[in-house]
């Protein structure tokens, strides 16, 4: 069932689990989803009459990219849970006093105390999900297969429209990795976008 409350879904990406150990911290437990450790079923046994299954074709590259969210800790952002500075939106670094999400503990080197915030903002009259960097040594947002650029002080949008595209967007802070999972509201995009509206109210007045 889709959420109207949930904006995004964030899911360790990189190889050395530096993001899925950041956000199994205990300062990230109130928003923190947990893996779904399911009990594995039995495999179904085919019948030599049936039909063998047929299963997508995936090139090396998707295998190797492939991330099982159900396995992971996630990080979930939502309405219900609104950020410490809603001036700003969701913080994410190391100053624990500062930051909605810790990615590292303080004094880590490449991470900033606040090394960027995920928020909401308007760009040329329509309103976009966005992370803006305010880091020391920048952050990188891929998308696609395009390579990654380390940048300061940037702002990108992370859901772009449908037309621009099936982006793959994953946020880079040196070697940690997520991967941004935009939530679907086709069935409550009413209430969505009125929580959009409130969380923008909320920032500017903040």
């Amino acid at each position: 069932m889709e959420d109207p409350n949930l904006i995004v879904t964030l899911i360790p990406a990189d190889k050395h689990e530096y993001a899925e150990n950041a956000f199994r911290r205990k300062e990230n437990k109130d928003r923190c989803l947990p893996p779904n450790r399911k009990i594995e079923d039995e495999d179904p046994v085919i019948s030599s009459r049936e039909a063998t299954p047929a299963c997508p074709l995936q090139t090396n590259q998707e295998q190797e990219d492939y991330v099982d969210p159900e396995e992971k800790h996630r990080i979930q952002l939502t309405f219900k849970h609104p950020p410490k500075d809603p001036a700003k939106g969701y913080a994410f670094g190391t100053d624990q006093q500062k930051c909605d999400v810790l990615l590292a503990s303080r004094g880590v080197r490449d991470t900033s105390g606040v090394h960027f915030h995920i928020t909401f903002d308007v760009i040329r009259g329509a309103r976009y999900l966005v992370l803006r960097d305010s880091s020391t040594n920048g952050t990188a947002v891929s998308y696609g297969q395009a390579e990654e650029e380390v940048r300061h002080h940037f702002t990108w949008i992370l859901d772009l429209d449908k037309h621009d595209g099936e982006w793959k967007v994953k946020v880079h802070v040196r070697e940690l990795v997520f991967k941004v999972e935009l939530a679907s509201h086709q069935t409550c995009e009413a209430e969505y976008q009125r929580n959009v509206t409130e969380f923008l109210k909320l920032s500017q007045t903040a």
